[in-house]
């Protein structure tokens, strides 16, 4: 099950995603929530979330992405510089 920014679900969402996870646990079922690190300090919405497991950071898959993209762009000289 894929549930996308759920940084933006309000206290009984996350309540009903932690119940769903918590009653499926014997089932064979991954779970995977996108979410901005918002969730996990109190976003937009008030909600705060605790991770059953520690976020893990894209960062092998950012580095890929980098090098790829430094490969197509090689050739331009117009680069647009690396955003903040």
């Amino acid at each position: 099950m894929l549930l996308e920014d759920i940084h933006w679900a309000d206290d009984s969402s996350l309540d009903a995603i932690a119940q769903l996870a918590t009653a499926l646990a014997r089932q064979r079922l991954l779970i995977v929530c996108l979410a901005r690190p918002t969730l996990f300090t109190g976003g937009p919405t008030g909600a705060k979330a605790s991770p059953p497991h520690p976020p893990r950071p894209p960062s092998p898959v950012a580095r890929d992405s980098r090098r790829l993209v430094d490969e197509i762009l090689q050739k331009d000289e117009q680069v647009p510089p690396v955003a903040a």
